[in-house]
């Protein structure tokens, strides 16, 4: 029946209270009116999070691109040289040092200065302390750990190589592991130490039939390199 100019319409609270569910409502109405304002407040503090984090992102690669093309192209494009490249790399800041987007190119340069016969004990510190800020899960952390190792080696610092190996043996290392114990069959074999130069060689034979190191191995034990 239409509501009359004279009768005054039903209020919400009335109008609720004529179902269960409504009632239901009408009773917890300060709890869900505490709830909505919860949920509001969570989805607003989210997006302002998120905005934040691009826009911090966003910061992040803009910094990465300078580094790039302010560090390290120009010593790759040799336009700068080893002793100019070695005093930016120190001004770095720490955030982005091992940062996974540098980390290629930073590998590239190393392998530039070894070359150059530039690789030195400044520049060992430099690649030790990139390395131990890259997640040992990480694809680049063998890389770099591996090109470490070859420093460590250069140097004359065959146990520091050698550490450095089985780090990555102890890390259960998937890829490249014929290439590490190879380097370790060369590595204790150079230090003396045949018995497990040859325990090496012995896990390329069992777990990598086909590798190319299985021969190499071989000519080292045998006193032939």
């Amino acid at each position: 029946m239409a509501t009359t100019p004279n009768q005054e319409a039903p209020s919400l609270e009335e109008t609720l209270n004529k179902t269960d569910f409504g009632q239901m409502i009408n009773e917890n109405k300060v709890l869900i009116m505490i709830i909505g304002a919860v949920i509001v407040a969570i989805i607003l503090g989210y997006s302002i999070f998120s905005h934040q984090s691009n826009e911090k992102r966003l910061e992040v690669l803009d910094e990465i691109y300078t580094l790039e093309s302010k560090v390290f192209t120009p010593f790759l494009e040799d336009k700068i040289k080893s002793d100019e490249f070695i005093s930016k790399l120190s001004g770095i800041d720490k955030v982005y040092i091992g940062e996974a987007n540098l980390v290629p190119q930073f590998i590239l340069a190393l392998n530039k200065m070894d070359l150059a016969s530039g690789l030195n004990q400044e520049v060992l510190g430099i690649a030790k302390n990139w390395l131990k800020n890259i997640n040992k899960s990480n694809s680049l952390y063998l890389f770099l750990s591996l090109r470490v190792s070859a420093i460590q080696e250069d140097l004359g610092m065959k146990k520091e190589a050698i550490a450095t190996l089985e780090g990555l043996v102890a890390n259960k290392t998937g890829i490249l592991k014929d290439k590490i114990h190879y380097d370790l069959t060369r590595l204790y074999y150079s230090e003396g130490d045949l018995v497990k130069a040859q325990e090496r060689l012995k896990y390329i034979e069992d777990n990598y039939k086909d590798s190319q190191f299985i021969k190499l191995g071989k000519i080292i034990l045998s006193g032939v390199l």
